[in-house]
């Protein structure tokens, strides 16, 4: 609930949202006296309901006849609610038939069906076309100005409208690491060619597409990151259009996967002591990460070093040939207790 002060000495109007929800014996309270004498000469009312809109037209005795519209007019013939209660509805992703049967129970007044796909072909539609080309066209030469002679460093993902195998649809993004803008976006369906319904191919697809259309713009891509996907990684070492592509893990996912194994070694009646490292490792991982990015010999060497020091052991590392260049554990002393020992 909210409450709004309205000065009295000058002139203001509450601030509101703006459409509200009101009861139809509310409003025509409001018609008991004419609105433009404001004497209960009226004599007759008629309604009519477009959609969301109201209009209402009525004669009165001590002027001439009167109406009142409930939504502002757009250009032509099309009332500012319904555009904007289509477009809401279809730029959120929100089943209009599912609104339908919502408005229908509860007695809400919304565009018909025929009125929605009206408004959606000739309005909605369009309108979201030109905005998504417009706004592609400047993130794609913003993406263009800052970027060097060495290329464009790319994170790529797929998203499913569903887990599992039973996916129809798949929207891969394409975001440019530098500017962490969107730079492209590739709808891929189940049905389309190459995939042959089978859901797991439209990710490795829609990437596939992806970096074609960027090459295609004339950018010269130098890496891409992706989650763990061995489809992808394939795909990429084999196609001749990105064999200068460097691929990259998504540290992330990488962690993820580890976090899993130690959770799952966890439940073992012989591994009982992981459940105490695992939150610990997964930090070591994500500083070693952050710390060495530019070094990843080093931070390899570093990660690897978490096996010494679960076993109780923090110093003459130089014995351990894996862990080459790397001495000892960097913090202080620590007591004897062997309890959480791996």
């Amino acid at each position: 609930s909210q409450d709004t002060m309205v000065s009295i000495d000058g002139y203001g109007t509450p601030s509101l949202p703006d459409y509200l929800l009101v009861s139809s014996s509310s409003l025509l309270d409001l018609f008991l006296r004419c609105p433009a004498c404001g004497t209960g000469s009226i004599v007759s009312m008629t309604s009519h309901l477009n959609g969301s809109a109201l209009t209402l037209k009525w004669e009165c005795e001590m002027c001439q006849e009167q109406s009142w519209s409930s939504q502002p007019r757009l250009s032509g013939r099309y009332r500012e609610g319904n555009a904007k209660f289509v477009s809401a509805a279809h730029t959120t992703g929100l089943p209009l038939a599912r609104v339908a049967d919502f408005a229908d129970v509860m007695g809400l007044a919304v565009p018909a069906q025929r009125t929605v796909h009206d408004l959606l072909v000739n309005l909605v539609l369009p309108s979201v076309d030109h905005v998504y080309v417009n706004h592609m066209r400047d993130v794609q030469s913003t993406v263009r100005n800052v970027m060097d002679g060495r290329g464009v460093d790319v994170s790529i993902d797929g998203r499913y409208d569903s887990p599992g195998f039973c996916a129809t649809n798949c929207t891969v993004s394409v975001i440019d690491l530098k500017t962490n803008l969107i730079m492209m976006v590739v709808n891929m369906h189940k049905r389309m060619r190459g995939i042959e319904g089978k859901s797991g191919r439209m990710e490795k697809e829609g990437v596939r597409e992806g970096l074609k259309r960027i090459i295609a713009l004339v950018y010269k891509i130098r890496s891409v990151c992706s989650d763990n996907d061995a489809k992808i990684g394939k795909m990429l070492r084999e196609d001749v259009h990105f064999k200068d592509i460097k691929h990259l893990l998504d540290y992330w996912h990488l962690i993820k996967g580890i976090n899993h194994d130690l959770r799952e070694l966890a439940k073992k009646k012989s591994c009982p002591n992981i459940q105490f490292w695992r939150r610990k490792i997964i930090n070591h991982a994500y500083f070693v990460h952050f710390k060495f990015a530019r070094n990843r010999k080093r931070g390899l060497n570093y990660w690897l070093s978490v096996l010494p020091h679960v076993t109780g052991r923090h110093v003459h590392f130089q014995k351990i040939p894996f862990l080459d260049g790397i001495t000892k554990c960097k913090h202080t002393k620590i007591g004897l207790d062997t309890t959480h020992l791996i």
